[in-house]
């Protein structure tokens, strides 16, 4: 919130001397007016109990004598006052008091001040009191713009300390390592395990091949891309209806959905997380998304869910799979399929004599997309059935492996999926 300028925001003091005589008077009585403060804010913001300490009312209580001796002239006071308000507007934010509600107390404040200026006032003061009605406004105005100021400053580095604080959990527990402060799993709902998502997110971007950018290029782009990440936090925690622990960048990343936190809104079921995330995420993004997602009963569990989700997202995205949700479910046979050893390697160079046959490949592709089925596959392909069983008996002829055997089927899928990641 921009501040005004010294010349907009000052009230015009001294004033008059009527004015500055019953401020004079007033000053002894300030006790009497922060109790009737006291006692109108117990009424109208009955919600808000730490209107009732002893640092507010200390508060207050420099407000009115800061107002009292500016209208007799004195301003020396003004500038450690306004430090004051704005250290008590930062605890107000830190405690959680709404904003609109701490400017109230302003409003209730500056009314009770006018009238005990009024119940005060000798009969040849009472010319002063519009006067000092529009000196009080103006101070008010003034106290508030400083209030609200403060208040926004310090909501807005709370805000940043807090998911500087969730981005650090996040990232402790993908790595296994337990938070050093054991009461965060508590507040960000993280104690009963998570679902966790790994997000894959394409570059939408034009021009993102491997060409450098000039400086400020490179500059305007990593711009846009935290543009785009916020509105993808945004997504995420207006989805699941809460903050949501997440670490992202501009390929992807991982956010930790809370499995039970009391709130129904953000119990993360399989249910709850569906296509239509995947579609406001996506949105948000301008870009495609895939999610993969796991599950971990237990936040020691995170990291271990982490590599499943992270192996997932690997499989769907090197076997071309569409921007979607998956599920272990969903490349259950891949995934077993593709795990590393020593076999890996022979199996995946099973499909090399068809390296310069990209026709035969793709026969052999479409052939197991469509289980097995050579009229449907003659059909997708645009040939005669003749034509694919000649094309599977060359695959057979230069591979060894017979697309018509059981055998066969289950050595080309793997070659298949090992070919597609390598």
């Amino acid at each position: 919130m921009p501040s005004r300028s010294t010349a907009d925001a000052e009230p015009c003091f001294p004033a008059s001397a009527p004015a500055r005589g019953l401020a004079g008077r007033c000053e002894p009585l300030v006790d009497a007016f922060v109790q009737r403060m006291a006692a109108e804010w117990a009424v109208q913001l009955p919600d808000y109990p730490s209107l009732r300490s002893a640092d507010v009312a200390e508060a207050a209580r420099l407000a009115v004598l800061t107002f009292l001796r500016r209208v007799q002239g004195a301003e020396a006071a003004v500038q450690n006052a306004r430090a004051v308000f704005r250290r008590r507007a930062a605890h107000r934010a830190e405690e959680g008091m709404p904003l609109p509600i701490l400017l109230r107390t302003y409003t209730i404040s500056a009314r009770v001040v006018f009238e005990e200026l009024c119940r005060t006032a000798r009969p040849e003061e009472t010319a002063a009191l519009p006067e000092l009605a529009r000196l009080l406004l103006a101070t008010q105005d003034e106290a508030i713009d400083e209030v609200a100021q403060a208040y926004q400053e310090e909501l807005e580095l709370l805000g940043s300390a807090r998911r500087d604080r969730r981005r650090e959990l996040v990232r402790d527990l993908i790595a296994g390592v337990a938070p050093e402060d054991p009461t965060a799993l508590e507040e960000f709902g993280l104690a009963k395990g998570a679902t966790v998502l790994a997000l894959g997110l394409s570059r939408a971007e034009k021009g993102s091949g491997a060409e450098p950018l000039p400086l400020e290029q490179a500059e305007l782009r990593q711009s846009a891309v935290h543009r785009r990440l916020h509105r993808l936090h945004e997504a995420i925690d207006v989805y699941f209806g809460a903050p949501i622990p997440a670490l992202l960048e501009g390929t992807g990343g991982h956010v930790l959905v809370p499995r039970s936190t009391g709130d129904a809104a953000t119990s993360a079921t399989v249910s709850s997380i569906s296509d239509e995330l995947v579609r406001r995420l996506a949105e948000a993004w301008g870009g495609g998304i895939r999610i993969a997602m796991a599950f971990a009963e237990q936040p020691e569990q995170i990291s271990s869910a982490a590599r499943t989700a992270g192996e997932i997202l690997r499989l769907v995205r090197g076997l071309g799979r569409p921007p979607g949700i998956y599920a272990l479910e969903d490349v259950l046979l891949e995934y077993h399929l593709t795990r590393p050893n020593e076999s890996s390697a022979r199996l995946g160079a099973l499909l090399d004599p068809l390296a310069d046959r990209p026709d035969l490949l793709h026969t052999v592709r479409v052939f197991l997309e469509e289980g097995y089925d050579r009229r449907r596959t003659a059909g997708r392909l645009g040939l005669h059935p003749n034509t694919v069983d000649n094309r599977l008996a060359r695959v057979t002829e230069l591979t060894g492996l017979n697309p018509a055997t059981p055998r066969g089927v289950a050595l080309l899928l793997t070659a298949l999926a090992l070919r597609d990641l390598r």
